[in-house]
């Protein structure tokens, strides 16, 4: 029994270590030469697995680089928890904006590569799409359990304060139209003053 406990306990660690080789190699690969240029026989042979490997554990080149956008995008960096609730109004949401920018900021590449190729990755729900929704979902429950916004409210908030944290951080990083380039704590401070006034 300890030896088949054993095995399946390797085993496991062996698959998920499997998985996060793909990953990291689909990201490198992506970050460097753009999704269209970067084939899965080359995210391969950087993981050290076979190509069928990465379609029996990912189905199709999209579907890992939407696993890449959300496991190193999603799951990284938002250090929001049940104490972060209590804080007053300003400081949660400083403290949200700034861990959406860091986490935008260090997934650049991959931003940029999804913005690049909105029009070729059609036929589901895009990352970028995605992610709003788990944010505004976020704010929305922190306001309505705080009793300061009604749900309708709280979600207009929401999405006002996501799409001006991501515009801030598209005009920074990528568009670069303002010279000289804004501050961003400084910008994230007046919104939120204004937002909640």
């Amino acid at each position: 029994m300890q030896v088949g406990t054993c095995i399946m306990e390797v085993y496991s660690v062996e698959k998920v270590d499997t998985s996060m080789e793909i990953l990291k190699a689909a990201r490198d690969l992506f970050s460097q030469n753009g999704y269209n240029a970067t084939t899965t026989k080359e995210i391969a042979k950087k993981a050290g697995v076979n190509e069928v490997t990465i379609f029996r554990k990912f189905q199709s080149k999209q579907k890992l680089f939407e696993a890449v956008y959300e496991y190193f995008n999603y799951n990284q960096n938002i250090n929001i928890d049940s104490n972060d609730f209590k804080n007053h109004p300003n400081e949660f949401l400083v403290h949200l904006g700034k861990s959406l920018y860091n986490l935008f900021h260090s997934n650049l590449p991959l931003i940029q590569i999804e913005l690049r190729n909105q029009a070729i990755l059609d036929g589901s729900i895009l990352p970028l799409q995605k992610f709003p929704n788990k944010i505004k979902g976020l704010i929305t429950n922190y306001f309505i359990s705080n009793q300061l916004m009604s749900e309708e409210e709280s979600e207009m908030f929401s999405i006002n304060f996501i799409c001006t944290i991501f515009g801030l951080f598209i005009n920074i990083n990528i568009l670069q139209i303002f010279d000289p380039a804004p501050d961003f704590d400084k910008c994230l401070e007046t919104l939120v003053n204004n937002l909640l006034k």
